[in-house]
């Protein structure tokens, strides 16, 4: 997966998006950070959440579970691997601190509620869980 600059064709802002392995966009993040460029977000704001959306996504692609089918579950275990060091990494710490972590899952939790029209009881459930 790949976090691509884009500038928006009538405004001319910057912004970002998420490619897959495939070189398509990754629709459901798309949707998510052009609505983020559509109410002005800051481009580094666009950027932190294609970032961790990349994260999200790769996760999900790793556990072979569908971003909608994802659930609470699913949640606390891609908080894990995020701490969990990589294995090409010497450790100097123990993995990813907890402020770190916590800025990565809010946009893991902010898509299916927005993708889904916020009727969904996982969203409800992983914004009350993580927080």
């Amino acid at each position: 997966m790949l976090v691509q600059r884009v500038v928006m064709p009538v405004s001319g802002r910057e912004s970002w998006t998420l490619l897959g392995d495939d070189g398509e966009v990754v629709e459901p993040a798309e949707r998510y950070l052009a609505y983020l460029a559509a109410i002005e977000r800051s481009p580094n704001t666009v950027r932190a959440y294609a970032v961790s959306l990349k994260l999200w996504f790769e996760f999900l692609g790793r556990a072979s579970v569908g971003w909608d089918e994802a659930g609470v579950e699913d949640v606390a275990r891609f908080v894990a691997w995020l701490r969990a060091p990589a294995g090409n990494v010497i450790v100097l710490a123990d993995g990813c601190s907890a402020s770190m972590t916590t800025m990565r899952a809010p946009a893991c939790r902010s898509l299916p509620s927005w993708s889904r029209g916020g009727g969904s009881a996982v969203a409800r459930i992983s914004r009350s869980c993580i927080t």
